[in-house]
């Protein structure tokens, strides 16, 4: 999921440590709302957003219009995903 959110993004070093630094600050709330799923995929959803808002705040104006049409572009495969799963009469979530 990173390397698709950065895709035809190049960091410079600082930029990757606080990309790296973001992530890693996230990890252990991450970890800890996937041992409580299904019930806690609002709480995820959140979080996941405001870890993108924060890699977004590292990049450069230039860098962040390649983002947010990477996040865009991940956002509608997903959607997509969630539309061909639910054809065969699970569940709607």
């Amino acid at each position: 999921m990173m390397a698709a959110m950065f895709e035809g993004i190049t960091l410079s070093d600082a930029q990757k440590k606080s990309v790296d630094s973001i992530r890693t600050s996230y990890q252990p709330q991450m970890a800890q709302l996937r041992s409580q799923l299904p019930g806690s995929r609002p709480q995820m959803h959140d979080l996941m957003q405001k870890e993108t808002a924060d890699f977004r705040n590292v990049l450069t104006p230039d860098q962040q219009t390649t983002f947010d049409k990477n996040v865009a572009a991940m956002r509608e495969r997903m959607q997509q995903g969630k539309g061909a799963g639910s054809a065969g009469g699970g569940s709607p979530q």
